[in-house]
């Protein structure tokens, strides 16, 4: 249990590190949860794409209608 919690935090640390003032401007306008800036850091690595990318399409893709009104998943929008 430790161990696995020891994980998770070097995890958050290691994202946290990777994260510059741009991707943090774009992610506090569009409110984005750490969960959906975890979920845009694991797509931009799983499609070879920039962070600063995907974060961007999550916070349109947050404005749209399939996100307010059907919680569509994001991986499929990207």
């Amino acid at each position: 249990m430790i161990n696995k919690l020891q994980e998770i935090q070097q995890s958050i640390k290691e994202f946290s590190d990777r994260l510059t003032p741009t991707n943090l401007k774009i992610a506090y306008k569009a409110k984005m949860t750490n969960y959906e800036m975890k979920l845009c850091h694991e797509i931009s690595e799983d499609k070879q794409l920039q962070l600063e990318y995907v974060l961007s399409k999550m916070a349109h893709f947050k404005e749209t209608s399939d996100y307010r009104l059907y919680n569509k998943d994001f991986a499929n929008f990207v």
